[in-house]
């Protein structure tokens, strides 16, 4: 999401933004502030240095679809990879090598799943850590 707004105030690091409201907003939830019926605020990451009365674009802070692809397929694939080299050496410990086939796909079964739900639960944790969090991208126009 890409907005524009007026800074209204500056706390600290943060800028208070106001924002027109947009038809899609009401489906949207993510800011879940406002004034009234057409005007909503927003607390933003000022990493730009605006200030009262700038006009700027804000984003929303989520988790890239490449930091999405990492956690919930390259960390379970890396684990079941792990997994499978930890069967092969228990059977090669336990001296089964009629069974090592066996052994390596249970362990990476069993690990793959097991970081699978786990990069899960870790995704939805940096959402919940990310949601409702903004950042001023860039000055529009400056005030003054």
């Amino acid at each position: 999401m890409n907005e524009w707004g007026k800074v209204a105030a500056v706390k600290g690091k943060s800028a208070v933004i106001s924002v027109q409201k947009k038809e899609e907003c009401d489906k949207c939830g993510k800011c879940r502030q406002g004034r009234g019926e057409n005007e909503m605020v927003i607390e933003a990451k000022n990493k730009v240095g605006a200030q009262v009365g700038d006009t700027v674009e804000i984003t929303d802070d989520i988790v890239s679809p490449l930091e999405t692809f990492f956690i919930r397929i390259g960390i379970p694939l890396a684990d079941a990879i792990i997994g499978g080299l930890i069967g092969y050496m228990l059977a090669r410990l336990f001296q089964q090598a009629d069974y090592i086939i066996m052994w390596v796909i249970f362990s990476a079964i069993i690990s793959g799943l097991l970081s699978f739900t786990l990069s899960n639960k870790l995704l939805a944790n940096v959402n919940n850590f990310k949601s409702n969090r903004f950042i001023v991208t860039s000055i529009i126009h400056k005030e003054g």
